[in-house]
Formats: C-alpha cells, sequence, structure tokens
C-alpha cells in the first residue's frame, strides 16, 4: 500500500507520460486512477476535478463505457455528500445512458441499480421502480456469464420487495417469472 504523496505523485507522472504520448483513451484512464487515489484519501474537491478531466478526454474518443464509469464514480462523491442525492442520481442517469449507448449492459444495469437505491433514500418509490423495472428488462439481453457478474438478482429482489410494498403483487409475481425464465434459461 502506497502513502497520499507517492500514490500521487506517481500516477500524476503517468498521466504526464500518456498526455506527451498523445494516448487520449489511456489518459482518461490514467487521470480516473489517479481521481480514485484522490477519492481513497478523502480529498473529494481533487476527485471531481480529476473524474471530470477523464471526462472530458473519454468524450473526445468517444469511449462510453469509460464515460459511464467516470459518472458513477462521479455519484459516489455526491452519496457521500449524502444532501446531494438528486446530483448522484443524475451522475447514475448520465452514466446508464453512456452505458447504453456503449452497449455496456452490465454498466446500464449496475447504474440504474444505484440511481433506484439512491431514488428510495430519498423516499422516492415510484422513479426507483421505474429504474429497476428498466434494469429488470434489460437483462433479458444478458448472457449468462454476463447474468453471473452483474447485480440482477440484487435488483430483482430489490424491486419485488419495493412493489409488494406498494402493493403491486401482480408487478411483484411477474419480475418474479421473470426472475425464473433467466435462470431456466442458464441450467
Amino acid at each position: 500500500k502506497q502513502d497520499e504523496g507517492t500514490a500521487i505523485t506517481r500516477q500524476t507522472e503517468a498521466c504526464q507520460i500518456c498526455k506527451d504520448a498523445g494516448v487520449i483513451l489511456e489518459h482518461a484512464m490514467m487521470r480516473l486512477t489517479l481521481a480514485n487515489y484522490f477519492l481513497q484519501f478523502k480529498r473529494n474537491e481533487e476527485a471531481e476535478i480529476e473524474f471530470r478531466e477523464a471526462e472530458r478526454l473519454a468524450i473526445t474518443i468517444p469511449a462510453y463505457p469509460q464515460i459511464a464509469q467516470i459518472r458513477m464514480a462521479l455519484a459516489f462523491i455526491y452519496l457521500r455528500k449524502k444532501k446531494t442525492w438528486g446530483k448522484a442520481i443524475h451522475e447514475y442517469e448520465q452514466a446508464a445512458t453512456a452505458a447504453s449507448i456503449g452497449e455496456s449492459l452490465l454498466l446500464y444495469i449496475d447504474s440504474l441499480r444505484m440511481a433506484g437505491a439512491t431514488y428510495l433514500k430519498k423516499k422516492d418509490r415510484e422513479s426507483a421502480i421505474l429504474c429497476w423495472g428498466a434494469a429488470v428488462e434489460k437483462s433479458r439481453q444478458m448472457s449468462k456469464e454476463e447474468i453471473r457478474a452483474s447485480t440482477f438478482l440484487d435488483i430483482a429482489a430489490k424491486f419485488i420487495k419495493v412493489l409488494e410494498k406498494n402493493k403491486m403483487h401482480a408487478q411483484a409475481e411477474s419480475v418474479e417469472n421473470l426472475v425464473l425464465e433467466i435462470g431456466e434459461k442458464f441450467q
């Protein structure tokens, strides 16, 4: 484990090497890593600056899965601040859009899972239901390996629980049937 100063210095040097070499995607990923170091050391403002720079670089390519990852990381910063849930939701929804354009089902589903969970923190069950419903529906397109690597079962369980709590029993049963259908597809 590196100390704070060494980690940030080395990562800043890596960013400069990528910039000098003109390798934009690698530069974006080095900025993302630098931002994550800042997060690790609880330097949120500097992390946000680096995430935004990583996003700016990724947009120029465009590298949509990486943009989705960056947006999810930005949302995490807002979740840390607790009272900025609306900003976190916005970042998760932007991450889902980027993931969809970049055809990354795993990032799409995970972005919507987190947006739904954040909506629940705001006591907005309807929006949580919409997010989780879209995520569960999209999981029909996933391969066996993607289902195993995804947060699908977590989303489905939370989704069913919220539907039941809101007396939406037919919808909860429909999601349960979808889970069974997807499970049978891979046996």
